[in-house]
């Protein structure tokens, strides 16, 4: 990638290995900021995803989506089982869905406003606080 699309790699941080590896602070130092998105892909063992979706939520920006990747494919019951839970227990406040196409589920912060604009395809996200 950094052979073809030298400009874009700059802006891309890549973590070879396994999420629980490094804990929530290494990420950010990484990263040098909260990222605007983030993919769970990977595993599709129920802890793993979970643990997934508690650091996405911890690092995500306010204005970030996160994807979960085979949300809702019957041969990963693990990621369907890891999503549901997170939700049940009590972290709606932290990661609201959004939209489901293509295999992934999409989340962003909770309060953040999604504007999606079907004409040109584009997906805005708008900081804002739900009263």
């Amino acid at each position: 990638m950094r052979h073809h699309f030298p400009d874009l790699a700059k802006l891309l941080v890549v973590h070879v290995g396994r999420s629980d590896d490094l804990s929530t602070a290494e990420y950010i130092e990484r990263i040098e900021s909260k990222p605007r998105f983030i993919s769970i892909d990977g595993s599709h063992m129920a802890r793993d995803v979970l643990f997934d979706l508690n650091l996405a939520a911890e690092i995500t920006s306010e204005a970030g989506i996160v994807a979960v990747d085979d949300f809702l494919n019957p041969m990963t019951l693990g990621v369907n089982e890891a999503t549901a839970r997170f939700m049940l227990d009590g972290n709606k406040d932290r990661l609201s869905p959004f939209c489901f196409c293509a295999n992934k589920l999409y989340s962003v912060p909770t309060g953040l406003q999604i504007c999606i604009c079907a004409r040109s395809r584009a997906v805005h996200s708008v900081p804002c606080k739900l009263s």
